[in-house]
């Protein structure tokens, strides 16, 4: 949530704040424009991190294909004379490359995606910091609990550095992979868009009403460790009373 900076009416510390509703594609363009310094070159980034994700999903189904059509070929099964005339060498070495393809891209991908993570996440911590240490102190520290700046430099940042990365990965890998799949059986036969069409009007109900759920759930979630933070050090800096009152 945002900071509040300014307390409420008669009130000593502001409410903490939380957004509410679906998450904007500039919040998207923001996390990865974290890493190029610059919104245009987010954008190019995350256009980048497309393309080679497509570029690998279809070498891995080159690699299926490929197989196919050297089994054909091999055991006399095709009509293609120019197929039957290759040799087992053709058909092996064609095949190596494009497994070393499918292989590369999906290093290349993963580093990308690693590198740039590493940088968005480095340079939010950096402005976070900045943000708290040129905080004025009667309008900032005096009406914002230390729990809640210690729930951003901790939970929050932890998510960022360790748990997005990972979902944004596995998000575009099993999307193109689905699409993937999904453009194999349309261009088998255009009768499987009769079967799919009610299945994918299901499923993205069903990711609408999961989405906004899980979404205010986590934020629900993030508000809500502030207060055992401030409670917490506020045990800590107190301990000696404490122990003397016992």
């Amino acid at each position: 949530g945002k900071e509040n900076g300014t307390a409420a009416l008669g009130a000593l510390i502001g409410k903490e704040d939380r957004e509410v509703g679906s998450v904007s594609m500039g919040v998207y363009i923001q996390y990865f424009a974290g890493a190029t310094k610059t919104r245009a070159g987010g954008i190019c980034l995350a256009l980048s991190l497309l393309l080679i994700f497509g570029l690998g999903q279809a070498m891995r189904v080159m690699v299926d294909l490929w197989l196919t059509r050297a089994a054909e070929a091999i055991s006399g099964e095709t009509t293609n004379k120019r197929d039957l005339a290759r040799s087992m060498d053709f058909w092996v070495g064609v095949y190596w490359t494009f497994a070393i393809l499918t292989v590369g891209l999906a290093l290349l991908r993963s580093r990308m995606l690693l590198w740039a993570s590493i940088r968005s996440c480095s340079r939010l911590h950096d402005r976070l910091m900045r943000g708290v240490l040129r905080a004025p102190v009667n309008m900032y520290f005096d009406v914002v609990p230390l729990g809640r700046i210690l729930n951003r430099f901790s939970k929050d940042l932890d998510h960022v550095d360790q748990v997005l990365p990972d979902n944004v990965l596995q998000f575009l890998q099993n999307s193109i992979f689905v699409l993937s799949i999904l453009g194999l059986c349309f261009s088998s036969s255009l009768w499987f868009i009769l079967f799919f069409a009610p299945i994918i009007v299901i499923f993205y109900a069903a990711y609408l009403f999961f989405r906004k759920t899980s979404r205010e759930v986590k934020r629900l979630e993030g508000v809500s460790r502030s207060p055992i933070y401030s409670s917490f050090s506020e045990m800590l800096q107190g301990l000696v009373s404490i122990r003397a009152f016992r």
